[in-house]
């Protein structure tokens, strides 16, 4: 997963960003930890912020990290 997610970081079209939005939607009922692509997303911080822009800086999306996940922003490199 690690890999993958240092070339979606790298790649705004790679196509894990569609497979990551794909599985946001369908099982947007589910804790986001669920699924480990989540927990090794918030591990990798470039992943991380090119998330934010992949999800259009959503406020549910936002909201969902910081309550499901120790994210401090403050802290974020």
């Amino acid at each position: 997963i690690t890999l993958v997610l240092e070339q979606m970081a790298n790649d705004p079209a790679h196509s894990g960003w569609q497979f990551m939005r794909c599985l946001y939607d369908q099982f947007g009922y589910l804790p986001l930890a669920t699924f480990e692509v989540w927990r090794a997303l918030v591990q990798h911080p470039r992943a991380l912020a090119m998330s934010l822009f992949k999800f259009e800086m959503s406020a549910e999306y936002l909201s969902r990290i910081e309550n499901e996940f120790p994210i401090l922003w403050e802290f974020f490199p």
